[in-house]
């Protein structure tokens, strides 16, 4: 019969004052080895810390920090702007962006930071996809026999669907912003010196409870964040001269997606200001001095306590492993409530920031590229250059495309009876898009 001994650990006997009931050994196993196996930090963790900072304009909290995630926030705080060059394109999930305004091509420059963006606005309201090939009537296409119609429809149904996604930036006035009391009332608390003294507090009674209950290396870990509290408020994150300021007299328009041959588009219009503050230009500067040396040095330090601590609970089992358990799963619940959705919520609040989004599927890219040419007014059309290359066919499809409703060129020589249809086709499909679009989002000034 196994005895009550297994359930203090390796070290054989309780060293806690407050006594604990027994634990079976499959529990005191798997509880020791799950924080070890689940809770390190990724890959990705360099791009998601990035924007986290970005958006909070300080250093980021939790309860229990992903083994890693220290290491991270110290290599933040010693390196130089290189750094925020690789997190922020290097993350996996580095996007593209095109200047449609001015034809100019660049990485997106806070890649966490408006993905975080972007998912708010399109699980805000959990947007329809409007299917811009289910608004064309046979009037919109060029006239054709009903065998090339057929076999046109069939080809059309082979087609990759191509995802357009709008989103209009505007300021609005503080007063008349939309806001969530739930989540108004706890960013307000979070700037209370009171509220974060009373956290201080609280977790270092978490900590002494469980030094109490034998529980030395989850205590450890407990400690370790209390210590940490201090330096992160401690660093101050600054903005950038420049920030959420529009150097042009006009409204953004710029593309975004993951590569040239993507399947889903990102269009950022309205409010240069916010546009350009995060897709091409820096969001925070790096801490310097000597502040920034020592928070960079504790943090390595807390990295390396941390490895000790939760290798300490593997080790140990018993109820260290269980009791750190108990503290992964609030830390995941305190992420859910705080999640990069509440962040992103909230910077939008806090600079006074709105965004009109809609979602609509093409048949094809012609048809959003030429539905963006017409949108932006422009007649520079280069910023295309890498996803539609140049060619004769195109040429004349821009030109048509820009001509009044109901005027036709004449084709040039050398143009078959599939060019001539394709060109007439796409220039139909661009221009009703543009009429749908604007439809669906009559509140987007930029694009109206």
């Amino acid at each position: 019969m196994a005895s009550n001994n297994e359930s203090f650990g390796s070290i054989g006997v309780s060293l806690g004052l407050i006594s604990l009931p027994y634990l079976p050994t499959i529990v005191t196993e798997w509880a020791a080895l799950i924080p070890l196996a689940i809770h390190l930090a990724s890959y990705q963790d360099d791009y998601i810390t990035t924007g986290n900072i970005s958006l909070l304009g300080r250093l980021p909290a939790s309860l229990f920090p992903a083994l890693g995630t220290f290491s991270n926030i110290a290599r933040f705080l010693e390196r130089d702007p290189e750094y925020l060059d690789y997190a922020s394109t290097k993350g996996g999930l580095g996007q593209k962006a095109w200047d449609v305004n001015w034809g100019s091509t660049f990485p997106v420059a806070n890649g966490a930071a408006s993905a975080s963006i972007i998912s708010f606005l399109l699980k805000k309201r959990r947007l329809p996809i409007m299917n811009i090939h289910a608004w064309i009537t046979p009037s919109n296409l060029p006239a054709a026999s009903s065998r090339s119609t057929q076999v046109q429809k069939r080809r059309e149904d082979t087609y990759r669907p191509q995802i357009l996604n709008i989103y209009n930036f505007r300021r609005v006035d503080k007063r008349r912003q939309r806001r969530s009391p739930f989540r108004h009332v706890l960013n307000q608390l979070g700037e209370l010196r009171l509220f974060r003294a009373l956290l201080f507090i609280g977790l270092l009674a978490l900590a002494v409870f469980f030094v109490l209950s034998g529980a030395f290396g989850t205590a450890a870990v407990v400690f370790i964040r209390v210590v940490c509290e201090v330096y992160i408020h401690s660093i101050a994150i600054r903005r950038p001269l420049g920030y959420l300021e529009n150097n042009e007299t006009h409204d953004a328009f710029m593309l975004v997606a993951a590569h040239e041959n993507a399947m889903e588009w990102h269009l950022y219009t309205g409010d240069r200001g916010i546009v350009d503050t995060l897709l091409n230009k820096p969001m925070i500067m790096l801490p310097e001095g000597r502040g920034a040396y020592i928070a960079a040095t504790w943090f390595r330090c807390a990295h390396i306590c941390q490895l000790m601590a939760m290798t300490f609970v593997a080790a140990q089992k018993g109820w260290d492993g269980v009791c750190l358990i108990f503290l992964l799963i609030a830390h995941y619940g305190l992420t859910w409530l705080f999640n990069r959705k509440a962040l992103a919520s909230n910077w939008m609040e806090r600079e006074h920031a709105e965004a009109e989004a809609g979602r609509f599927e093409f048949s094809g890219r012609h048809g959003i590229i030429g539905a963006i040419q017409l949108l932006s007014g422009t007649k520079i059309n280069n910023w295309m250059d890498d996803i539609l290359v140049p060619h004769p066919r195109r040429d004349f499809w821009l030109e048509s495309l820009m001509l009044p409703e109901g005027k036709t060129l004449q084709y040039p020589a050398g143009f078959n009876e599939h060019d001539k249809k394709k060109v007439e086709r796409d220039v139909a499909t661009a221009r009703k898009a543009v009429m749908v679009i604007k439809q669906c989002m009559p509140g987007s000034t930029a694009i109206a």
